[in-house]
């Protein structure tokens, strides 16, 4: 609650909070995401993500028409269909796989005092569970 006012007019957010199965399984895990490492940062991780999936996006951190049209051809937004889409739960796995991925290459290659720091590292993975 501490930081809603401050991410109220994130795009994402907004738009996740239009679509009912994506904004009780995703909502968190991003905007835990964009508190923790910033709205940018969250959204190429987003973006990260839709491109583990084939959707050869531009990773630059906006939401634009590109993010959210691959969002809406990877996930199925309101219609569950094993066979074309993703589910809403299913994208979680990826997301945070992508976070993940962040994290390691955020302990690789941080800054003095993060690089190589086991107990940052740990604390980051918990959060993607």
């Amino acid at each position: 609650e501490m930081y809603a006012e401050e991410y109220s007019d994130n795009v994402v957010l907004k738009y996740f909070s239009t679509i009912e199965n994506i904004r009780s399984v995703l909502y968190e895990q991003y905007f835990d995401t964009m508190v923790n490492q910033g709205e940018g940062t969250a959204c190429r991780i987003l973006q990260t993500a839709l491109n583990m999936l084939g959707s050869g996006l531009a990773v630059d951190g906006r939401f634009g028409p590109a993010t959210q049209r691959a969002m809406e051809s990877q996930v199925a937004l309101s219609v569950v269909d094993f066979d074309t889409k993703l589910t809403a739960h299913m994208f979680l796995r990826v997301f945070q796989a992508a976070r993940v991925e962040a994290y390691c290459n955020l302990f690789r290659n941080g800054r003095e005092g993060i690089k190589g720091n086991y107990r940052f590292l740990n604390s980051w993975l918990r959060r993607t569970a």
